[in-house]
């Protein structure tokens, strides 16, 4: 039997990044079937995202201009009904804001990366928070759904995970630090590979919250005897086809390093925000990835050295090897199972 209906809360922006819409709309991809209405609450996001949110269930705005306690009181009463199942995600999401969602609704669903406060949820998903178990503070009552076996990703990249391996464009490398990379590690990076020229090719893709277009191309467009390609909202097929026809990916260790270890590739991870080090911390000891450690903090020449000592055949198969264990494309099982459950 269907349940009645799931909303999710959630935002994203140029500013903070589109990681927790990225992760609801991976979970309403996994339940959608499950309940015979969606519903998507948002604030303060940037319009490309909320047109891409409306694409796929029913939107309901919430005024930017509400202060935390004027949102909770329109949501309990005019949105959330007792029998609806919510689902949270973002860090101003606190242990007050739960409590009082919780009376509103049948059951309440926390979506977490950083484990810092008491949760009340009845579940917790943290795809990266394998490390994280003993940090938890939580209910009696409350699941926790911790690391790799349980990833939020598209149903696309799941299905990939079961692909037999395909032969890969030698010498090729992708690029991709999320949907906003503030920091426009994108073209840092780009930079340091360039100073290698031991890639035949290099794609860069980036989101639609990326504000550094212009720079990463000019450069691009400095170095036009290279094979550079930039791309930009790429639809879950054509991330999926790229993945698999390229043999090493430098990502951030945020959904996009889930997305291609699930495909499978050589896969060089860096943190460029603090809420990045738990699934980082996993992808490490999982061998799933190698690691650049922290971005942000490291020069061109810098990473340009650490890029060189980790392309090697011998670590990318061990990388290979290691993502077949732990992406089995069997987490949205998982995952519905736990939250039937309940």
């Amino acid at each position: 039997m269907l349940n009645s209906r799931i909303v999710f809360r959630a935002d994203g922006n140029s500013n903070i990044g589109l990681g927790h819409v990225s992760r609801c709309l991976a979970l309403y991809d996994i339940l959608k079937k499950s309940y015979k209405e969606v519903i998507f609450a948002i604030r303060n996001s940037d319009l490309k995202i909320t047109q891409t949110v409306n694409s796929q269930c029913t939107v309901y705005l919430i005024p930017d201009s509400l202060s935390q306690e004027e949102e909770l009181d329109i949501l309990c009463k005019k949105l959330l009904r007792e029998d609806d199942h919510l689902v949270l995600d973002g860090y101003h999401f606190k242990t007050e804001y739960q409590k009082v969602v919780k009376q509103n609704v049948s059951k309440l669903i926390v979506v977490d990366d950083e484990a810092n406060w008491h949760i009340v949820g009845d579940l917790v998903i943290n795809h990266g928070g394998s490390t994280l178990k003993k940090k938890y503070s939580i209910e009696p009552y409350t699941k926790l759904l911790l690391g790799l076996s349980f990833c939020l990703i598209r149903k696309e990249f799941l299905e990939a995970a079961c692909d037999k391996l395909m032969q890969k464009k030698e010498s090729s490398l992708l690029i991709c630090m999320g949907g906003s990379d503030t920091p426009n590690n994108s073209l840092k990076l780009l930079k340091s590979v360039a100073k290698l020229n031991i890639f035949n090719s290099i794609t860069i893709i980036t989101g639609s919250a990326y504000l550094h277009s212009l720079s990463l191309n000019h450069f691009i467009e400095q170095n036009a005897e290279k094979d550079i390609s930039h791309l930009r909202n790429l639809n879950p097929e054509q991330l999926v086809s790229i993945i698999k026809n390229t043999e090493v990916c430098i990502a951030s260790a945020s959904t996009i390093s889930l997305e291609i270890a699930s495909v499978h590739a050589g896969l060089i991870i860096g943190i460029s925000a603090s809420n990045q080090i738990a699934l980082h911390d996993t992808l490490i000891e999982s061998g799933c990835a190698v690691s650049l450690n922290n971005i942000n903090n490291l020069s061109e020449d810098q990473i340009a050295i650490l890029i060189r000592k980790f392309i090697s055949q011998d670590t990318v198969n061990e990388i290979l090897k290691n993502q077949r264990v732990h992406f089995d494309g069997k987490s949205a099982e998982r995952i519905i199972h736990a939250i039937n459950s309940l």
